[in-house]
């Protein structure tokens, strides 16, 4: 029996080009179909970046103005991990690659919008407080 199983590994040639080929065929077609998904995942991630962004500045301003009353129109911007330029003192979120915008009114009424640059280009939304509605800027 020992030698029926050393002949038996002794015969073993290996594979065929057939079957190898046929195995990179279908390591092919997976890729193919796989990739458009992984694409599609990362436009998705890149665009709820940018909606996070918006809703996390909207809580901070809306905190920022219960303690505080703007006399004059505040305006703030940020950019990914840059620090904040404009008159409104409250934090912007902003992470990699976005840009977000604060304008607050003397009536304490205030707009933010988010848009992707960069690698994230595409992506603009926007928060009106009057409204209360986040919105999906045309275009993008």
């Amino acid at each position: 029996m020992l030698k029926n199983l050393v002949s038996r590994i002794n015969d073993e040639d290996g594979f065929t080009l057939i079957e190898l080929l046929i195995v990179v065929i279908i390591i092919g077609i997976l890729a193919a179909i796989s990739l458009p998904i992984f694409l599609n995942q990362q436009k998705v991630a890149r665009e709820g970046a940018v909606q996070s962004d918006v809703r996390n500045t909207v809580d901070t301003v809306s905190t920022y103005l219960v303690n505080n009353t703007p006399t004059a129109q505040q305006t703030g911007t940020k950019t990914g991990k840059a620090a904040s330029t404009g008159t409104y003192t409250g934090d912007i979120v902003a992470s990699d690659n976005d840009t977000v915008v604060v304008t607050v009114n003397p009536d304490s009424s205030y707009t933010v919008s988010g848009t992707g640059t960069g690698t994230h280009t595409g992506y603009s939304y926007s928060y009106d407080s009057t409204s209360g509605q986040f919105t999906k800027v045309q275009g993008s």
